[in-house]
């Protein structure tokens, strides 16, 4: 007031002009509570409008300025040009000076305003962790633009539908919808839990989702407490925050898994190759399979057991499981995790390659998986892998095939394969194991080869097996015979 008004400071009048130019100021940049203060759609009862302006007061009093600095400005102009008095003239362009100057910078609060919000956008990414430094820019200048029409009804939200897939949406219905939603999954758990089939994860999942929506319903901040806290823990500690989550989400084990690979994250590693463990098959407290099987999987092997599944599909109808039927279902399957064990404790495991490692595991937890899916099925048959098992030891069988199987024919100078060159190989090799001689001649059927020696032999270690007349004739058959 004193630099443009001429009023020096500390007189009354000067004292006085400043007020109205503080109260001016105060109604034209922020938001308040008085309805006469406050814009005819903010004032609205309709629903649309209140939905549209909701959350918006400050951006449309920053965006409001502009407008009204351009219309001024545009008006003057307009004015000035049907002005033929000198002296008037001249008044309007002084005029016409200060609204340019108020173009100038009600523009310049609206662009350092709307780049402000994205920066401190991006610092609350960072803080919890929701996005990868390599986005930072593209975020600001996306978190910019859409500050620039923050302020415009209806067009913020097409903008945000199309850049962010946010829905025009009542809070208050959402979060009605929300709270009965939660209480109906939370109802939902319970029957499934008196059934005994009961998800921990799921449940979890529910009872957070039940919180959020109380709260959001009593006004409570319990949603931003949680995303603070994680957002703090990872930042401190990326495992324990992806412990944090994988308590309520199932998260994507394998992908987040070759991330942590690919930025050579040991730690990381090492937490999801442990939760990728445990959310197989349970019960897998054997120290070293699950320190070998972390290795693999560090090294780019997916030796991850299966799930006990939720449904399995036979002869082209997909079936259901029941409480009971999965427990029935994982107490067979689990049993591979004591011939695992046994198998990563042998001498020629160690010598062997991840690769051949990767596949002795595999087999034998596909056996276990196949065995558990027979016996669901209830009608008494079993698949080769599974026949050949009750004939050799599980962890004996699944190293001999993936390594014969790891071996290729030698070349000859033309790079083409010498014949006979393989099967002289696996020979040699299966011929070298610490089996009885039966054991080997079946192994060798097993990999598809012929015999003709040794068949009373094995005939007659078969029938010392505990199986049906059927499945012994066909394991006979397995053992190239």
């Amino acid at each position: 007031v004193a630099k443009h008004g001429g009023l020096a400071l500390g007189t009354e009048e000067n004292k006085v002009k400043a007020g109205k130019l503080l109260e001016q100021v105060i109604f034209e940049t922020q938001q308040n509570s008085l309805a006469t203060e406050r814009s005819a759609a903010m004032r609205s009862s309709n629903e649309l409008e209140k939905t549209v302006t909701m959350f918006s007061a400050d951006a449309m009093k920053v965006v409001g300025r502009v407008i009204d600095s351009f219309g001024e400005y545009v008006t003057l102009k307009n004015v000035l040009k049907n002005t033929t008095d000198p002296s008037e003239k001249e008044a309007i362009k002084k005029q016409l000076k200060v609204a340019g100057k108020k173009v100038q910078r009600s523009v310049g609060a609206l662009l350092s305003s709307s780049l402000m919000m994205a920066i401190l956008a991006q610092l609350v990414r960072r803080l919890l962790n929701k996005k990868d430094k390599e986005e930072d820019v593209a975020n600001i200048i996306g978190d910019t633009v859409g500050n620039l029409v923050g302020g415009l009804p209806l067009i913020r939200d097409v903008t945000s539908y199309i850049s962010d897939g946010y829905e025009v949406d009542h809070y208050a219905y959402s979060a009605l919808n929300d709270l009965l939603q939660s209480a109906s999954a939370l109802w939902g758990l319970g029957r499934d839990a008196l059934d005994g089939d009961w998800d921990s994860k799921k449940t979890a999942q529910a009872i957070r989702k039940s919180v959020y929506a109380t709260s959001a319903v009593l006004g409570l901040p319990v949603r931003n407490l949680y995303n603070y806290t994680y957002g703090i823990i990872n930042s401190i500690s990326g495992e324990a925050g992806y412990k944090m989550e994988d308590l309520f989400y199932k998260q994507s084990y394998r992908a987040d898994l070759a991330k942590a690979i690919e930025k050579g994250d040991d730690g990381m590693v090492a937490t999801i190759a442990g939760l990728m463990l445990d959310e197989g098959v349970g019960g897998m407290t054997d120290k070293a399979l699950r320190e070998a099987m972390r290795d693999l999987i560090a090294a780019g092997h997916d030796v991850v057991p299966r799930g006990v599944p939720d449904r399995v599909t036979l002869e082209g109808e997909v079936y259901e499981l029941k409480a009971k039927q999965k427990k029935a279902f994982e107490a067979t399957y689990s049993q591979a995790h004591v011939a695992a064990a046994k198998l990563v404790k042998r001498k020629d495991f160690a010598s062997a390659s991840d690769a051949v490692k990767a596949k002795a595991l595999g087999f034998v937890y596909d056996l276990y998986y196949d065995t558990a899916l027979c016996e669901l099925v209830g009608d008494g048959s079993l698949g080769k892998s599974a026949l050949f098992a009750t004939a050799i030891d599980a962890s004996a069988l699944a190293l001999a095939i993936s390594t014969a199987k790891s071996f290729e024919s030698d070349k000859d100078k033309n790079g083409k394969a010498i014949p006979g060159s393989l099967k002289k190989k696996i020979y040699d090799y299966v011929s070298s194991l610490n089996l009885k001689a039966v054991q080997k001649y079946m192994i060798m059927g097993y990999l598809g080869y012929k015999n003709t020696l040794g068949k009373e032999q094995v005939q007659a270690y078969i029938q010392t097996l505990k199986l049906t007349e059927e499945q012994k004739k066909k394991l006979l058959e397995e053992s190239g015979y």
